[in-house]
């Protein structure tokens, strides 16, 4: 990035991680509780993220400010660590 303006300007970047996923609707994510997102899909409201656990049942994009590590569960026995640390999305 460079900055070619006469003045400071502010940008952003965010690193996306992608998982290869057979069946979304086989998983449910932990950790977010207590979060506050903001919905891409609904007009960029910002909403609050109450259950426990999260499950994908339609198209979703999200920002999500990130509290600390998540946990992805698969309906079949495994289990993984989706974010190995502490982060947070701006």
């Amino acid at each position: 990035m460079q900055n070619r303006a006469t003045h400071p300007i502010v940008f952003e970047e965010a690193l996306h991680t992608y998982f290869t996923i057979s069946d979304i609707t086989c998983i449910t994510i932990c950790g977010l509780a207590g979060t506050t997102y903001i919905d891409k899909t609904d007009s960029a409201r910002r909403k609050p993220q109450t259950a426990a656990l999260v499950t994908i049942t339609a198209e979703t994009d999200r920002k999500i400010g990130l509290p600390g590590p998540l946990r992805a569960a698969w309906s079949r026995p495994k289990q993984t660590d989706l974010v190995p640390g502490k982060g947070q999305s701006r």
